[in-house]
C-alpha cells in the first residue's frame, strides 16, 4: 500500500512539474511569436490537468501521514 502511495504521488508530482514547464515555455514561445490567443488557449488546456493533479497529490500526502505515521510521530503522541 505504501508503494502504491509513493508511485501515485510521484506520478502526480511529475505531471505537475512537466505541465508547469510546458505552461511556461508555451506562454513564452507564443508571447515572442505575438499570438495572444494561443497564450490563453495553452493556459486553459494545461491548467485543466496540472492543478487537479497537484490537488490529488496534496490529499494523498495528507492521507499518507495519517495512514502511515513514522515511529517518531507515534512516540510523541500522548497515550
Amino acid at each position: 500500500m505504501k508503494k502504491l502511495f509513493h508511485i501515485v504521488i510521484g506520478l502526480g508530482t511529475a505531471v505537475f512539474f512537466i505541465g508547469g514547464l510546458l505552461f511556461v515555455l508555451g506562454q513564452t514561445l507564443f508571447l515572442l511569436l505575438g499570438k495572444p490567443e494561443m497564450i490563453i488557449a495553452i493556459e486553459d488546456r494545461v491548467d485543466d490537468v496540472i492543478f487537479p493533479a497537484i490537488a490529488i497529490v496534496g490529499v494523498l500526502c495528507y492521507l499518507y501521514t495519517i495512514l502511515f505515521p513514522t515511529k517518531k510521530e507515534t512516540a510523541e503522541q500522548p497515550a
